[in-house]
């Protein structure tokens, strides 16, 4: 059964009619996310060259494939009943490391296997790390759906059998509305089965056999990878009865969710970074030359091609909004939202990726002097507001990191950092700190769906329907203070973190 497309949708009346979108294209976008799916429509162009978010359908993203195909095709059916007009083109985006193999007739052979779930690494014992990053530009971790491929086969041998195509979620809905399983560039590159090409070259248009025989699979059991700027195909005619959507409509795959959000935001050139806020947070960074694949390695950080695929990116990740639990609402104190506090919370409950990748490292707390502190002790205010300061620290950590790792390093950015996200994105004692932390300004995406937004107007693009200088809209810029104590903090923090655990250590938030 669909679960309800509406949840949390905006209502019927929010599509304007179509004399209010003179010239403008109407395009609709779909974010597969770990916690949420969101389905927009968005009208992009037109005499101000502009984006406006029309519509909105959400719902809990399922654990199977049947419930997230009858849930999209509902929440698309949704939204083309108050479209002013037949939307032109459509866009996916997605979560990365998660799929599901499917048999010939296209039925799920599991539930969905997520990034999230553990997997056995065995298959890395065989490979180098350093090696295999400088070939795929990916770390050698067990979300990495090749350690899942390997886990699968080894549980169920049967499974490779009966298995015709593995399907990332955005490639599953991207068969179900056009009838071809294909991927993009940016989705292929998380599977750890995917080459990274050196500058100038074309990125493949498949995925590697050598690294596929690894674990008992062929190219021919993963989805196509389309080239930069092509679509996957067009709505079917039975999609388009199931879903509103007119048949022949383009379908393209625009790719790994933080990658699509921070193009929208207007992460384009050399230089230019977005901070995607959501389950977890991700700091893209576009580089001008390409990055020393070794020196980068080391850091834990991963490496690929933007999503127009002119430029190499590095993208660092931490726990993001999964850490905040339910503090993620809750007000601060209205006259001190730019006042650091005197604890930090260390935001690894899972040890550390990136920048300095350590498996043992600890989710502690500690005052400003870097002392234990024990959590029983504390307010719910004081831990919000801990786990929001360690969280812009680990942030600044990444950032500094990217800046050393940059084959051409520029001067740290005075412009603004762009933001995207959901509910994070909206948290202003959050946005307020993370402004001071950094010592720069903001500029925070005026949507309430940014990603899904994202790929609705890079298929509009591609298709030709907008032009290729339209971003999302953004709020006014949030500045940091002038002055700010985070220098000392960030010393503090910095010292914590790298510092490695003793048995005694175990006040854990």
């Amino acid at each position: 059964m669909a679960r309800t497309a509406s949840e949390g949708a905006s209502p019927a009346t929010a599509a304007p009619d179509d004399a209010a979108l003179p010239d403008a294209a109407v395009a609709v976008g779909i974010d597969i996310g770990s916690t949420n799916t969101k389905a927009v429509l968005v009208s992009c162009g037109g005499p101000r060259s502009e984006l406006r978010e029309l519509a909105v359908r959400q719902f809990s993203t399922p654990d199977t494939a049947d419930e997230l195909r009858d849930s999209v095709t509902q929440a698309l059916r949704e939204l083309t009943a108050v479209a002013p007009r037949h939307p032109l083109v459509v866009g996916i985006a997605s979560m990365a490391e998660t799929g599901v193999p499917l048999d010939a007739a296209g039925t799920p052979l599991t539930p969905l296997v997520r990034w999230n779930a553990s997997a056995d690494a065995t298959v890395f014992e065989r490979i180098d790390p350093e090696r295999f990053f400088c070939a795929t530009g990916v770390p050698a971790l067990p979300k990495v759906p090749l350690a899942m491929w390997h886990a699968l086969g080894a549980d169920d041998p049967g499974l490779w059998r009966r298995l015709a195509r593995w399907s990332g979620v955005a490639d599953l809905i991207a068969h179900t509305l056009a009838g071809h399983c294909a991927t993009d560039h940016t989705l292929a590159g998380r599977t750890g089965a995917y080459l990274l090409p050196a500058r100038g070259e074309r990125m493949p248009r498949g995925f590697d056999a050598r690294l596929l025989a690894l674990v008992g699979l062929t190219p021919d059991k993963l989805p196509d990878v389309v080239a930069p700027g092509e679509a996957v195909g067009a709505v079917s005619a039975a999609a388009a009865h199931s879903t509103g959507l007119r048949e022949g409509t383009p379908v393209y795959v625009a790719g790994h969710d933080h990658a699509v959000g921070a193009w929208g935001a207007g992460a384009r050139g050399p230089g230019d970074d977005a901070d995607s806020m959501g389950t977890t947070e991700a700091l893209v960074r576009v580089l001008g030359a390409p990055a020393d694949r070794a020196a980068v390695s080391a850091t834990g950080m991963s490496l690929t091609r933007t999503v127009p695929g002119a430029h190499e990116s590095l993208l660092a990740g931490a726990s993001g909004g999964s850490l905040l639990a339910g503090w993620a609402h809750s007000p601060g104190p209205v006259d001190g939202t730019t006042r650091l506090g005197e604890l930090i919370r260390l935001p690894y409950p899972s040890g550390r990726q990136t920048p300095h990748p350590d498996r043992t490292a600890r989710d502690e707390l500690i005052d400003i002097a870097g002392r234990p502190v024990d959590p029983a002790t504390r307010s719910d205010d004081e831990l919000r507001r801990a786990t929001l300061l360690g969280l812009c620290l680990q942030l600044r950590w990444m950032a500094e990191t990217q800046q050393n790792a940059a084959a051409d390093p520029l001067a740290p950015s005075v412009e603004p950092l762009a933001v995207i996200g959901g509910a994070p994105a909206g948290n202003a004692e959050w946005l307020a700190l993370k402004s001071a932390v950094l010592g720069r300004p903001l500029r925070v995406a005026h949507v309430a769906q940014p990603v899904a937004c994202s790929a609705a107007l890079l298929a509009a693009v591609r298709a030709g329907v907008c032009a290729d200088d339209v971003r999302l809209p953004a709020a006014s810029v949030i500045t940091p203070p002038a002055e700010s104590e985070a220098q000392a903090a960030y010393d503090t923090f910095r010292r914590a973190a790298l510092a490695a655990p003793t048995p005694t250590e175990e006040r854990r938030v």
